[in-house]
């Protein structure tokens, strides 16, 4: 019984972390947050355009998540 409510938790953890991961206002946020770092010369160019690539790949795997979901 406890393990049940156990695996339940995580589950509801995983849940949230995977629907924080793929929220496009939460990568659309750190996407400015990295410009400004990177206007302000916080981080290097090669970091910059990395981190970059990578929320834009996450953004797009949301969106996709999302068109998914209005499908079903």
């Amino acid at each position: 019984m406890v393990i049940k409510g156990v695996i339940k938790i995580f589950e509801t953890i995983i849940d949230y972390a995977e629907k924080e991961y793929y929220s496009t206002p939460a990568i659309q946020k750190k996407l400015m947050e990295l410009n400004i770092l990177y206007e302000e010369g916080k981080i290097l160019k090669k970091e910059y355009e990395k981190t970059q690539d990578d929320l834009i790949e996450r953004l797009l795997e949301s969106r996709q998540k999302e068109s998914d979901e209005q499908e079903d």
